[in-house]
């Protein structure tokens, strides 16, 4: 069991979500969350990024929760990215 799983317990704490608000969110059996943050079961990628979609994580958090590591060169590539294409959005609306 991967130790990233016990954290969304830690996001749906901070989000004010009970572990039914979340199942019903994201169309999960009952009782499903309680074995995600437990580690007994395995979610699916899937899974985890509705999850992640519901609690409002950024970035870095769904890639933790994914068990991705992002490198600071990745980080800076992806933000410098991000924000190039904010920009030229912005140039052709104008």
């Amino acid at each position: 069991m991967c130790q990233q799983y016990f954290k969304i317990r830690e996001y749906r704490i901070r989000a004010h979500i009970s572990q039914l608000q979340l199942e019903l969110a994201i169309n999960a059996s009952t009782g499903s969350i309680s074995r995600i943050e437990n580690g007994q079961i395995n979610p699916t990628k899937e899974t985890l990024l509705k999850i992640a979609d519901v609690l409002y994580l950024n970035f870095l958090e769904k890639a933790d929760l994914l068990g991705l590591q992002i490198t600071e060169e990745e980080l800076f590539f992806f933000f410098f990215f991000k924000t190039t294409v904010k920009l030229a959005a912005k140039v052709r609306l104008h």
